[in-house]
């Protein structure tokens, strides 16, 4: 008879095997090695709530079996243990627990389309958790993502358009002017919306860089969202650079993905769901501590360094901030203790996030250079 440890050990060998799998590029491989690690898991966690073992045990199993349920899609499953552990004694104190991991569950249930249309041009965007119950969200955590899909969809245009990613702020301005999104009436789902770009019909972007430049639709611009999103969702960085091989472009583009991503704090799951060959394709996108913040630019002199430069996290206001020229964008933090500090940052990395969070309270993680600057590493609210 199988134990809740040979259970659970199989699944984590199957995971060791989907990663392999995923660094090799074999997608279909990796899909099918995440449902059998999801059943796996599933199965130990019955297993280990029918031998009423520990309720660490227990809980351990029901988180990692959550997890592995955004890996494989599949949430029903779990769900039924989830519910069978809300309604158990000895774990009555860890309700709130509990409900995150139901949500968590429920992933890929927010992502569906729930009897709603969508056409080439409109991208769903699904947010649930303790800011987002069914048909309302706290207003900027929604509209601070819709902006994030719509940069990542300018710059990859660009890219796509040949244009440097440093190229002037003129031509940026004229391509958000084409990309302006357009906003359908929230749903319940737990939050959703759907996102529409190009308007009166329009099916070809205008934003033609040059007379032999290729075409680009609204749909190719989605589809490129998709495709990164998925990317990003599998490995991060290194799995965006397979799909975008201009390395600033897919630096920006995987610190774009990573402010997407769901907090755990306030937001549990943010997804995306387009419709293509006749059904509802979606992805959703992983914690955002799940993965490594996105490498900045680091000056030569520190690269070769015996010892990296010291990490550190500071806690306050972003209050003040210039970016005249790209290599010499700075930002001011004024602390708890009133202290200003002034921060460099990487414009590749963070240029297009860090005007989301001016006036607002904020981590970031810095790191120190030399004895008088110090560089932005990864900026969250606090």
């Amino acid at each position: 008879m199988s134990t809740v440890r040979e259970r659970h050990d199989r699944a984590m060998q199957l995971v060791d095997e989907m990663l392999v799998a995923r660094r090799r590029q074999d997608r279909d491989a990796a899909t099918q090695l995440a449902a059998d690690a999801f059943c796996e898991e599933l199965a130990a966690t019955q297993l280990a709530f029918d031998r009423a073992v520990s309720v660490a045990t227990r809980l351990t199993l029901l988180r990692s079996l959550a997890n592995l349920a955004r890996e494989a899609r599949q949430w029903e499953p779990g769900l039924d243990l989830a519910v069978r552990a809300l309604a158990t004694d000895d774990l009555r104190d860890h309700r709130a627990e509990l409900f995150q991991i139901v949500d968590t569950l429920r992933t890929y249930e927010h992502l569906q389309l729930a009897g709603v249309e969508l056409d080439d041009r409109d991208v769903q965007l699904s947010v649930a958790g303790p800011e987002a119950a069914p048909g309302f969200a706290r207003a900027d955590e929604v509209s601070r993502r819709v902006e994030y899909i719509r940069t990542f969809m300018v710059r990859n245009t660009m890219r796509r358009q040949g244009i440097p990613f440093d190229a002037g702020p003129s031509r940026k301005t004229k391509f958000r002017e084409t990309l302006t999104p357009y906003l359908s009436v929230g749903r319940a789902a737990s939050y959703a919306v759907t996102v529409r770009f190009g308007v009166h019909e329009q099916t070809e972007l205008e934003l033609k860089d040059a007379p032999n430049t290729p075409s680009i639709s609204v749909k190719d611009a989605i589809d490129d969202l998709m495709l990164a999103a998925k990317a990003y969702s599998e490995g991060g960085l290194p799995e965006v650079e397979q799909v975008i091989p201009d390395k600033q472009y897919a630096r920006n583009a995987a610190s774009l993905l990573r402010q997407l991503s769901p907090d755990e704090e306030r937001i549990a799951t943010v997804g995306l769901t387009v419709y293509r060959g006749g059904g509802a394709d979606a992805v959703a996108l992983p914690y955002r501590r799940a993965l490594p913040p996105v490498p900045t630019w680091m000056p030569a002199s520190l690269r070769h360094q015996a010892l990296p430069p010291s990490m550190f996290t500071v806690v306050g206001r972003l209050l003040e901030g210039g970016a005249k020229t790209p290599e010499r964008a700075w930002a001011t933090i004024v602390t708890d203790e009133d202290e200003p500090l002034r921060i460099r940052y990487d414009e590749t990395t963070h240029g297009d996030i860090i005007g989301e969070y001016w006036k607002r309270r904020v981590r970031a993680q810095l790191r120190r250079e030399g004895a008088k600057h110090v560089m932005l590493q990864d900026i969250d609210d606090e």
